[in-house]
């Protein structure tokens, strides 16, 4: 994660005087670091998200069929849109109720500096890899200053899977993209 202030809260005042406030912290603090968070935005042409997140242009956007890939997760996963405020989310800290809950909540909470990002996150109970669906990943987006040879591996990996391969280019302060190579229809049976 990228802002530095990422996962911050703030504490009631009394809550300074609960003796077991530590523990409860350390609790959350555990139960945070604990999770599996995959990033989402809902704009693939935003010039910043293409300089912070794909290398200036380097790198990839990939789009997802989101109702696929939500049919897909396990039950003990989630979807969240980030909320973008001016403080950190307040939390009653006296209260150990639900931290899983209370974890996402507080990483679901930027600071509005990072509102531009329309970030959706998603919690797997767990770090690492989650399982999803099949053809959940419709297109990828290359950016305009790709090598050569990464555009090569990318259509050499992708082809045959159904995935709609783009390239980018800036114009002004455009972003564009233009359909390289789309996925080739199923052959029906008969």
């Amino acid at each position: 994660m990228n802002d530095p202030m990422e996962g911050l809260y703030k504490s009631r005042r009394t809550a300074f005087q609960n003796e077991q406030i530590e523990q409860v912290a350390a609790q959350l603090y555990d139960e945070k670091i604990g999770l599996g968070i995959a990033s989402f935005t809902e704009t693939w042409d935003n010039e910043l998200m293409w300089a912070h997140y794909a290398e200036g242009f380097r790198g990839i956007c990939v789009g997802y069929n989101l109702s696929a890939l939500l049919r897909g997760l396990p039950s003990n996963c989630s979807m969240t849109r980030v909320v973008y405020a001016d403080r950190p989310r307040s939390l009653d800290l006296e209260k150990s109720s639900d931290l899983p809950r209370r974890a996402r909540s507080v990483l679901s909470t930027k600071s509005a500096m990072w509102g531009y990002e329309r970030e959706w996150r998603l919690f797997s109970p767990h770090p690492g890899p989650t399982r999803h669906g099949k053809r959940v990943v419709t297109h990828v987006l290359m950016g305009s200053r790709i090598s050569d040879h990464d555009k090569a591996h990318i259509q050499r990996e992708l082809g045959g899977h159904g995935i709609t391969l783009h390239t980018t280019s800036i114009d002004g302060y455009e972003v564009s993209r233009t359909a390289i190579r789309k996925p080739k229809p199923k052959a029906s049976r008969r």
